[in-house]
């Protein structure tokens, strides 16, 4: 392991996909875009050598170039990374400490898979939507004010200068003052609308669990356990537990173990992104949030929400049993095998 100076020139992977943008080697700087032509999501200075060409497509961990001084007085870099990929940066962090994703220059030529995150259903300050023109609407109409104490421009982009008004009408309205465009927020402002598929009610449905309370039963822990999440994410948003909560819950239940989860710690819902729509698929986690080992299986909510509550008890049930049988098939085997009895040899 080199000493001094030389230790610092570490690789510098990147922690998006994307295509590579402008390179300049004078100052060590390299943009990754997101699709050919498209916008700048990272931008990363100080590097010498570098090690990409403009419109090379760059992999999550590939290498851009090797940590230097660049441009400065100091080995190290400057990284900038836009905001709608907070947690795909999260997540980057974890996997450079676990050892996940290694900086060695033997893999500098490719990447790795990238772990998937979930959602957390909050807006954060540079990140962009209809959703964040409606929350700008809905500010300006009840006076509230951004930092230049001027009306906020209704463009549909949460800017820093925004921030003001949001945490005022957090305020305002008893809701924890984030700074954030969180869930909580985003019911006060738009109760109806986030998300679409869980607010979306069919009168004309007959309803299939008619006791919300406990008409349909069931002791499977998984269930159990899918219900606390769930009435959790509703208190968050404030809204009341019903038919099509009752039936995401089993939904969630049944997903969980059809992909071998054996506990559910968090129901959680996607937020908008440009292939993705606010709500359009709900996450079953087990395990923190925060911790990169989280097991993690998803479907879309419209579905969760359509499927009645007995059907998914019915799946649940019968999936624990096929487990249960493999279980003990196996352990069977693990008896019926010979034991093996040491040899002691004299001498």
């Amino acid at each position: 392991m080199p000493s001094g100076p030389a230790s610092r020139a570490q690789d510098v992977p990147s922690p998006v996909a994307g295509v590579v943008g402008t390179v300049n080697a004078k100052s060590g700087l390299v943009d990754v875009l997101d699709r050919e032509g498209g916008d700048v999501i990272l931008r990363v200075r100080h590097m010498s050598p570098l090690l990409v060409e403009k419109g090379d497509h760059v992999e999550y961990g590939q290498a851009l170039g090797v940590q230097g001084k660049q441009a400065t007085g100091a080995i190290h870099v400057h990284m900038e990374v836009d905001s709608r990929y907070y947690q795909h940066y999260e997540n980057y962090v974890g996997d450079l400490v676990s050892g996940r994703l290694s900086i060695d220059a033997a893999r500098r030529d490719h990447g790795i898979e990238p772990r998937p995150f979930v959602d957390d259903g909050t807006i954060r300050i540079g990140e962009s939507s209809e959703m964040v023109r409606q929350v700008q609407q809905t500010l300006n109409a009840e006076g509230f004010r951004g930092a230049d104490n001027q009306p906020l421009q209704e463009d549909g982009v949460y800017r820093l200068s925004m921030q003001a008004a949001v945490i005022n009408y957090q305020q305002a309205h008893g809701v924890s003052q984030t700074g954030d465009i969180d869930p909580a927020t985003l019911q006060q402002i738009a109760p109806l609308t986030f998300p679409p598929e869980v607010n979306k009610n069919d009168d004309n449905a007959a309803p299939t669990y008619q006791n919300i309370q406990g008409a349909v039963q069931s002791q499977d822990p998984l269930h159990q356990q899918a219900e606390d999440a769930v009435r959790r994410l509703e208190r968050g948003l404030g809204r009341d537990y019903d038919d099509n909560r009752a039936r995401l819950a089993a939904s969630s239940a049944s997903l969980a173990r059809e992909n071998g989860l054996s506990r559910i710690d968090h129901i959680v819902l996607s937020t908008e992104t440009r292939s993705v729509r606010q709500g359009e698929n709900v996450f079953v986690v087990q395990g923190a949030l925060d911790n990169p080992a989280h097991l993690m299986a998803h479907m879309k909510t419209g579905d969760a929400i359509a499927r009645p509550v007995e059907q998914s008890l019915s799946q649940l049930q019968t999936l624990g049993e096929t487990q249960r049988q493999q279980q003990q098939a196996q352990q069977q085997e693990q008896q019926q095998e010979p034991s093996i009895t040491p040899y002691h040899r004299m001498v």
